[in-house]
């Protein structure tokens, strides 16, 4: 639900980012000393660096760089002294796949579709001590594992990275768009809190980024405001998360334990469900015809889930259910089909797929008929 929004085509993305060096050390830049602030908790890619001093430091690092050959050193001084030739946020990019060749042959694998690829290139680059080629590294393979749906590996990826060149806007033209990567991956992987945190920054700090980028933050920002835990959202996400890290080869721990989670809060789910139509039928008893209830209340509780018509067959369905699963491996096709329209009463159509697996997985532990 929260995790379903949007999934926007990163490749557009791939064209900007950073490249190498050792870490600047203060000293005059094209307008002046470079002064890096103390980065606060609430910014994760720290504090937005100007483009000239970012490239200034940059070129300081290439300069100085005694592995780097001579003509390579060349091409990025001539490529900086025609800054009309060169976009200043693919500087950094196209003087790296100079500079380093296996990040040149990564920036390949990327232009000819080859994320998978791609991203095996890139991910021993993003864990180089050069800073510049570690942070240009993970934003081009972030770019790919978002592509890829891989979330949980690009979300440790940028923050091995964030981690260990903290932080890590010293070293980029594209903080923006590595922040917002990182709250995309967050939300996938169902950290809601530390997604809205990190959006929200986002949009605060990052008024001028890409216009895709921001509708998709306050989207998800605003869902996210607006979620109530433990409730269809949560069960969806889990699920959906578990099978996408399924259809990856995931199968371990991790994966077991949202299924688990899912499974435990639908549970909670029918049972308030079943409580709150067993305490409208008490009432509608003793207070004789009485103003029905509203099916359409909203807040995620339960609806009515007998059968249209109240048939006396819906009745036998619900009472002869000791425990959902006990016996839907052991229903004819057309009634198993009848109890799935009745949850379709209760619950939104989009949610009659993760109902039906979730009886299958409860029934896989009864026995035979």
């Amino acid at each position: 639900m929260y995790i379903g929004i949007l999934h926007l085509t990163f490749a557009v993305l791939l064209a900007q980012s950073d490249a190498p060096g050792e870490p600047p050390a203060p000293g005059a830049g094209l307008s002046g000393p470079v002064v890096f602030k103390p980065v606060p908790a609430t910014q994760p890619v720290g504090e937005v660096v100007p483009a000239d001093e970012v490239i200034a430091a940059f070129l300081r690092t290439v300069e100085s760089n005694t592995s780097y050959e001579k003509f390579a050193k060349d091409f990025v001084a001539n490529l900086r002294a025609k800054p009309g030739d060169s976009d200043p946020k693919s500087f950094i990019n196209l003087s790296l796949a100079v500079l380093s060749p296996k990040f040149g042959e990564a920036l390949g694998l990327i232009e000819k579709e080859k994320p998978a690829k791609a991203v095996d290139a890139l991910e021993p680059l993003a864990d180089s001590d050069d800073a510049y080629l570690a942070v240009a590294a993970a934003q081009q393979a972030a770019a790919a594992l978002v592509e890829l749906e891989q979330f949980e590996r690009c979300l440790a990826l940028l923050n091995r990275v964030r981690k260990k060149h903290n932080p890590i806007a010293r070293f980029t033209l594209a903080a923006d768009h590595l922040q917002f990567m990182l709250g995309y991956c967050q939300v996938h992987t169902l950290d809601y809190d530390g997604a809205q945190a990190t959006l929200e920054d986002f949009l605060k700090r990052f008024p001028a980024a890409p216009e895709r980028l921001r509708v998709t933050a306050v989207q998800i920002v605003t869902e996210l405001s607006r979620r109530t835990p433990r409730k269809l959202g949560d069960v969806h996400d889990l699920m959906n998360s578990a099978r996408r890290q399924i259809s990856h080869g995931e199968t371990g721990q991790p994966v077991r334990e949202k299924q688990e989670r899912a499974i435990a809060m639908l549970e909670d789910l029918i049972k308030e469900a079943e409580d709150q139509e067993k305490s409208n039928n008490q009432n509608n008893s003793s207070g004789g015809k009485g103003d029905q209830p509203n099916q359409n209340q909203p807040g995620g509780g339960a609806k009515q889930s007998a059968l249209p018509g109240g048939s006396d067959k819906d009745a036998v369905l619900r009472q002869t259910r000791a425990r959902p699963g006990d016996t839907w491996g052991k229903m004819p096709p057309k009634e198993r089909e009848q109890v799935l329209q009745s949850i379709q009463k209760q619950f939104p159509s989009r949610y009659r797929e993760l109902l039906e697996q979730y009886y299958r997985e409860l029934s896989k532990d009864q026995p035979a008929p």
